[in-house]
């Protein structure tokens, strides 16, 4: 898909209202310049290519988009660096650690249950689960985002909402 102008200007809106933001995250993830700056182009041109699913380049939802499609990058280069070759990130310089992404999730902590089961989530499954239920996405459009399959982001997004509701129901069912 060939960006047109609008979107070529607000893509450039986009990567300077952003990129700071995103290398910030990828120097959690890998301690060389060059690397942060290959995630961050790679993150960034996938999100360039989808430029339609950004409505507001300054919003809270398309900075969570930015981080996302990020963290997915970074996560996905570093296994495809592990099955290449053994590491022992113990001595690495390139040890990482994963933030949680809690304060993310304070704009929906409504319930001590739903907050409880969203932290026991695996990290890649909250991130599907907040891209579908907060801000809207199709399990299509998550899937092209993360390089997923579109059946693999439906179960997980199917598996963490049965989750969740088994929560609530028992939360509500003790009340």
């Amino acid at each position: 898909m060939k960006p047109g102008k609008r979107d070529d200007e607000r893509f450039k809106e986009l990567y300077l209202t952003w990129r700071d933001c995103m290398m910030q995250m990828a120097h959690t993830f890998f301690s060389d310049q060059a690397d942060c700056e290959d995630q961050v182009q790679e993150a960034l041109y996938r999100i360039m290519c989808r430029m339609d699913l950004v409505q507001d380049v300054h919003s809270q939802r398309t900075k969570n988009l930015c981080l996302i499609v990020l963290k997915n990058r970074c996560l996905n280069e570093l296994e495809k660096r592990k099955r290449e070759e053994p590491v022992d990130f113990q001595d690495s310089d390139q040890a990482f650690h994963y933030r949680s992404g809690r304060d993310d999730y304070k704009a929906f902590e409504k319930t001590d249950a739903i907050t409880r089961e969203l932290e026991k989530l695996n990290p890649e499954i909250r991130d599907v689960l907040v891209l579908n239920i907060i801000y809207g996405y199709s399990a299509a459009e998550i899937a092209g985002m993360l390089e997923k399959k579109t059946a693999a982001v439906s179960k997980m997004l199917q598996r963490a909402k049965k989750r969740l509701y088994g929560a609530l129901k028992g939360d509500f069912d003790e009340a």
